[in-house]
């Protein structure tokens, strides 16, 4: 019922064109939804499983790039609404909630409804409205998240440890 609520204030009032994943409107509809279980104390099932099926897609790495265009994720055999347009879109809301804090997330999503109802919205300006809202430059944010898709690759390829007195330094690299 609380993913049924959010969105009909992101996806009815508010919408996005259609060229690329709906990630501002499915990502604040799952976001609010999970405040609400939260608030509740009632673990969320469906908002952890959309997230699980991104970070799996990542970890295998499948192109999540959120500003591909629909008629090209249309031609593959790649499951990108709920990859994409949910899983990732959700973490990117609760990443944000991180950045900019609950209140004034929520104020930032307001702020969006308050100025964009009955019309359609694109990143620049989401992004503008959480940059104003929340005081912050985000476009490290937006670029890392929505921009780019790039990976996080490590790997340990040497230790060393040496005894100075009674004590080990260890260096990893």
């Amino acid at each position: 019922m609380a993913n049924y609520i959010g969105a009909q204030y992101f996806g009815y009032y508010l919408g996005e064109s259609g060229e690329f994943p709906g990630w501002i409107t499915s990502g604040a509809t799952l976001y609010l939804s999970s405040v609400h279980f939260k608030e509740k104390n009632i673990t969320n099932e469906i908002y952890n499983g959309f997230i699980n099926q991104y970070l799996n897609a990542a970890k295998a790495n499948f192109n999540t790039l959120v500003l591909q265009p629909v008629d090209e994720l249309k031609q593959t055999n790649f499951d990108w609404e709920n990859i994409i347009e949910k899983g990732k879109s959700a973490d990117i809301f609760k990443m944000l909630e991180y950045v900019v804090g609950r209140k004034t997330l929520e104020n930032i999503l307001k702020q969006t409804l308050q100025d964009y109802k009955n019309s359609v919205i694109t990143t620049d300006t989401f992004q503008s409205v959480v940059d104003s809202v929340s005081n912050k430059q985000t476009n490290w944010f937006f670029k890392q998240w929505i921009r780019e898709n790039k990976n996080l690759d490590y790997a340990v390829t040497k230790i060393k440890q040496d005894k100075v007195g009674n004590k080990y330094q260890v260096k990893i690299t």
